[in-house]
């Protein structure tokens, strides 16, 4: 049985140890033990002002002042806190660890507040993909609130949130790799279901459950825009247009 540690390493890095001037402070990302992804942190230090080993600036008088030294800090641990809350909650939907470019794409995006378009932009742009985009904007600032079950009227979770964000990459993605300009509603058929599926397996080796999670995200914004007014388009409802899945394995704490 395959087992997925549900938390990964998470450890920050100097690019050149040895460098005579300050020297970017990389974070360094581990999944299962075997380093997968470098994110930019911003920051630059002397190397002799880093504690390579406690991964912090180095104290007292010989250190960094107080007020630089708590800015790295701080944003250390901002960033940590994001991959550990962005890793835990794709363990927790998907059971493997995430796909390194979608992940990273989501992190950097997180930490660094990028919007490529505004709301009022995305209002105009009447694409899927724009679509999409605006209801993450929406789930974040707590307008798009939960419409049944138990939260009925709460705001959707951080880790859901995550999980919107990571199908809209995915998506970003497949429309970059096969040189498609835009997916507008009517773009949703079965031929783009079938499409999906052979991209989701043969070009990015990703699981069953993955290509299913995406679908359901596919599905479930697709109805919400259809009760807005946004599209007519109905064949995402074709009993073809399924959410697969498979048995998952135990998730493992590390």
């Amino acid at each position: 049985m395959k087992i997925v540690k549900a938390e990964c390493g998470i450890s920050f890095r100097l690019r050149d140890p040895k460098s005579k001037s300050p020297t970017p402070i990389v974070c360094i990302v581990e999944y299962d033990g075997k380093p997968v992804i470098k994110i930019s942190t911003g920051l630059k230090i002397l190397p002799s002002k880093w504690n390579a080993s406690n991964e912090k600036p180095v104290g007292g008088l010989k250190g960094l002042d107080t007020e630089s030294a708590e800015n790295i800090n701080d944003r250390i641990k901002q960033i940590k806190q994001e991959v550990e809350s962005q890793h835990k909650g794709y363990l927790k939907e998907y059971n493997q660890y995430p796909d390194k470019k979608d992940f990273k794409s989501s992190v950097v995006k997180a930490l660094s507040g990028e919007v490529t378009n505004d709301e009022a932009a995305l209002e105009k742009d009447t694409s899927f993909i724009s679509f999409l985009a605006l209801q993450i904007k929406r789930s974040e600032s707590g307008i798009r609130l939960k419409l049944s079950n138990k939260g009925k009227g709460h705001n959707y979770s951080k880790e859901t949130i995550n999980d919107y964000r990571v199908a809209l990459n995915f998506l970003k993605k497949y429309l970059e790799d096969r040189k498609i300009k835009a997916l507008d509603f009517n773009d949703i058929t079965l031929d783009l279901y079938y499409d999906l599926q052979e991209y989701t397996f043969n070009d990015r080796s990703l699981s069953l459950n993955y290509f299913g999670k995406i679908i359901k995200h596919i599905k479930t914004f697709m109805g919400e825009a259809q009760e807005m007014g946004c599209h007519v388009n109905e064949a995402y409802k074709s009993r073809r247009f399924i959410k697969p899945q498979e048995e998952t394995d135990a998730i493992s704490e590390c």
